[in-house]
């Protein structure tokens, strides 16, 4: 469905009328919206697939989702030390880390301790869910969704060794903070976002 925007307001029944009709002068200017938004889904795998595997290549390149990734889909990733994409424990678990991602065996490896892993996007989304899978001892995670740098959305949980969580954020967000004092994994982000 589009919307027509004159103004700043929605044109009534604009798909089945004239411009006249709605007060719209020649030469005013008209913006489009589309209200169908696509959703991306990001389980790393494409990453994975993009290199020859073997454990020890694995190991000697940096699979960092902050430069594959940059800039596709409208999402952006930022640690500032981060491990990189893993393959996951059913592809030998080349870092140790015990974990398997939950869309695919791949996840990013993040390093809670040196800092805050972040989502940003290109324009607000409609919707964002992700998958946290901790490798070893409990402790409490902070995601926080922001908009236009004011926190809209603050949610705290306990996360557990071995068992995966869920995140979801349901209204417009264009920043994701993600705080957790330990190693953890990130899979199967599906996010949509807006209409322009």
């Amino acid at each position: 469905m589009l919307k027509i925007l004159y103004g700043g307001e929605e044109l009534e029944d604009a798909e089945s009328s004239t411009f006249e009709s709605n007060g719209v002068e020649s030469g005013s200017r008209l913006m489009v919206q589309t209200s169908e938004v696509e959703e991306v889904v990001i389980n790393w795998e494409d990453l994975f697939a993009s290199h020859e595997y073997t454990v020890h290549n694995w190991l000697d390149k940096p699979h960092c989702p902050e430069i594959f990734y940059k800039g596709r889909d409208g999402i952006h990733f930022h640690h500032p030390a981060g491990f990189g994409i893993q393959p996951g424990v059913n592809r030998d678990d080349p870092g140790n880390w015990h974990i398997e991602g939950t869309n695919g065996g791949a996840f990013w490896a993040i390093w809670g301790e040196d800092g805050n892993a972040e989502l940003t996007f290109d324009r607000p989304t409609v919707c964002v869910q992700f998958d946290i899978m901790n490798q070893d001892r409990s402790a409490e995670m902070t995601v926080i969704g922001m908009l236009v740098g004011e926190k809209k959305h603050i949610d705290k949980r306990q996360i557990d060794p071995d068992v995966g969580q869920t995140f979801l954020l349901d209204m417009p967000v264009d920043k994701i903070v993600i705080k957790f004092p330990k190693p953890f994994g990130m899979d199967n982000i599906r996010f949509q976002l807006s209409a322009v």
